[in-house]
């Protein structure tokens, strides 16, 4: 009895701290979160341009969009190209979170496209219309458009994404800052080239996709930046287990957060439960950075 109250009064500095604990948590986490850059950037890049670019040159190839088939024509492609970017990011979110929907991501981001280009369509088709609307019922209107525009694709990815982050929210406001950015980087390139004049129409293509990577890659760091943190492990709602290789993540609807392989100590009784949870508290994994005395190792 004497020995184990001798070892329940040790001091926590008993307790050594690995030596190469904590550079080799930060550089992992350092480099984990550099080849998300790095993947995001090239997905979101290619993805946003092509987002962009189908329906900008399905625009310019069909005839008058007052009519339902050309109307029906592009927002056809705004699906095509939303379901495209959603595509290249589903890929990247895949291997980031084991489980994640790639079907959900598509289908949220191919409505929230149709949705933005709805509003772009009615703007083509009534615009002249709204012109000559009194200036206070104006801006309500535009107000409502270019906030629609702004935060549909946000919105809809945030629907999916808070499934899995309880800082998903700022997904919402990521996409709302990359989206008026890309679109005046777009407007400042491609403007002074196509708008005066009668270019041909090949060039006119060429300089839309051009504009569209340039917007592409003003994007993709946008929402990037924001990704990192929407994705950091302490602000993810998961339950880690063992697979093979390592851990996949999954979504979990519990309040208790388990680590590790030991995910049946919640259906555990009481008292085993507790002596469990000590055990495991002792010898946490590495993903936690804390021992069970209270030390901590990051």
């Amino acid at each position: 009895m004497a020995t184990i109250e001798q070892r329940s009064n040790l001091p926590e500095t008993s307790v050594q701290k690995p030596p190469t604990w904590t550079p080799l948590l930060s550089s992992t986490a350092g480099a984990a979160s550099r080849d998300l850059r790095r993947r995001w950037f090239a997905s979101t890049t290619v993805g946003a341009a092509v987002a962009w670019a189908l329906p900008v040159v399905v625009y310019l190839l069909v005839p008058d969009l007052s009519q339902w088939k050309p109307a029906a024509v592009l927002l056809l492609a705004a699906m095509g190209g939303g379901a495209g970017l959603a595509g290249l990011q589903a890929c990247v979110l895949r291997r980031r979170l084991g489980s994640f929907v790639v079907r959900d991501w598509i289908l949220a981001t191919a409505a929230a496209a149709v949705l933005e280009w709805a509003v772009i369509l009615l703007a083509i088709v009534f615009g002249a219309q709204v012109a000559t609307w009194p200036v206070f019922t104006q801006i309500p209107v535009v107000a409502s458009g270019m906030l629609a525009m702004a935060f549909a694709l946000g919105i809809g990815q945030w629907f999916v994404l808070r499934r899995w982050s309880d800082q998903a929210v700022l997904w919402i406001w990521a996409n709302a800052v990359a989206w008026i950015v890309g679109a005046a980087v777009f407007v400042a390139v491609a403007q002074p080239l196509i708008g005066g004049g009668s270019p041909a129409t090949t060039f006119v293509i060429v300089v839309v996709v051009l504009g569209a990577l340039l917007r592409g890659a003003v994007i993709a760091p946008v929402t990037g930046t924001y990704l990192v943190p929407v994705l950091a492990p302490e602000h993810l709602r998961l339950a880690v287990r063992c697979s093979g290789r390592s851990a996949t993540r999954e979504p979990t609807r519990s309040a208790l957060h388990t680590h590790g392989c030991s995910t049946g100590i919640a259906r555990a009784p009481a008292p085993l439960a507790r002596v469990t949870a000590g055990l495991r508290s002792w010898a946490r994994p590495a993903e936690t950075g804390v021992r069970g005395d209270g030390a901590k190792l990051v």
